[in-house]
C-alpha cells in the first residue's frame, strides 16, 4: 500500500485491511528516525523529566536525548501503530539494554524503552523507560514510573519467547494489572504490546491452546482494554 500519506496508511494497517510488508516496516522506522520532536520546549521539558526520573544522566542534552531515541527507534524490536484519539501513531519498544546507545546518556533504570511518534503531526512524541507489574502484585495506587522499586516484580517475558509456563504468566498478569488502583495510559498501551498482544495473537493463530483459566485470565485482560476504549492498535513488526 502507498505511503505517502502516512495518516491513510496507518489507519488501514489498524483496521487490518493490509498486511505490511517488512518492506513497508523498515520504511516506516526510517520515517520515524528522520522525524524531529515535537518542539524545542517539549524536549526540554522532557529531558528535565527523564533526568528527575532518573533514566537519563543529569549531563544530558536535548541532542544527546534525541540521538538516544533515534538509535531505539532503529533497533527495537517490536513496531507498532494506533490510533490515540483520533490520531494516528506509531511506536518501538523494546527491552531498555538493547535500546541504549553505546556512549549515550540513558541509564538502564527500568527494563523497558518506549519511543512514540505522531503521522499527523511527523514528530517525536516522546520516549522513556517502564516496568510492569508482574505475577507478584505491587501495592494499589501507585505510579508505574515507581514500579522498579518494588520487590518481587518478575521480568516479563521477551516479546517472541514463548515458555512453558506461558499460561501460568497470562493468569498472573491479568491478577497483577487487575490489582491497580491507577495505571498512566502510556504505559498500560505499551504494556499490553509487550505481554498480552502476543500472547493473544498466538492464540488467534492456533498456536497456543489456552485451557478455562487461560480463557478467563484472556477475558479479564480484555475488559481491561475495553476500559481503555480509546485505542486501536496493530503490531507492523516483531524482530
Amino acid at each position: 500500500m502507498d505511503m505517502s500519506d502516512l495518516d491513510a496508511w496507518i489507519r488501514a494497517a489498524v483496521r487490518r485491511e493490509f498486511v505490511p510488508t517488512p518492506a513497508e516496516a523498515e520504511e516506516l522506522r526510517e520515517r520515524m528516525v528522520r522525524a524531529p520532536f515535537l518542539s524545542e520546549l517539549s524536549l526540554e521539558k522532557h529531558v528535565a523529566e527523564r533526568i528527575k526520573d532518573l533514566q537519563w544522566l543529569p549531563e544530558t542534552t536535548g541532542e544527546g536525548f534525541l540521538q538516544d531515541l533515534r538509535y531505539a527507534l532503529d533497533v527495537a524490536p517490536t513496531l507498532f501503530v494506533y490510533l490515540r484519539r483520533g490520531g494516528s501513531m506509531a511506536a518501538v519498544l523494546g527491552p531498555t539494554g538493547q535500546c541504549r546507545r553505546v556512549g549515550g546518556s540513558s541509564v538502564a533504570e527500568l527494563p523497558w524503552m518506549f519511543v512514540t511518534f505522531s503521522a499527523e503531526r511527523d514528530r517525536l512524541i516522546t520516549g522513556y523507560q517502564f516496568s510492569f507489574p508482574g505475577p507478584t502484585s505491587p501495592p494499589t495506587g501507585r505510579p508505574m514510573a515507581q514500579l522498579s522499586t518494588t520487590a518481587g516484580l518478575a521480568k516479563p517475558p521477551r516479546p517472541g519467547a514463548w515458555a512453558d509456563s506461558w499460561g501460568e504468566e497470562l493468569v498472573a498478569t491479568a491478577k497483577a494489572w487487575e490489582s491497580l488502583d491507577w495505571v498512566e495510559q502510556e504505559v498500560f498501551d505499551s504494556q499490553w504490546f509487550a505481554i498480552v498482544e502476543p500472547w493473544l495473537e498466538r492464540i488467534r493463530r492456533g498456536e497456543q491452546s489456552p485451557g478455562a483459566e487461560e480463557m478467563a485470565a484472556v477475558r479479564r485482560l480484555e475488559k481491561l482494554r475495553a476500559e481503555h476504549a480509546d485505542f486501536l492498535a496493530h503490531v507492523v513488526e516483531t524482530r
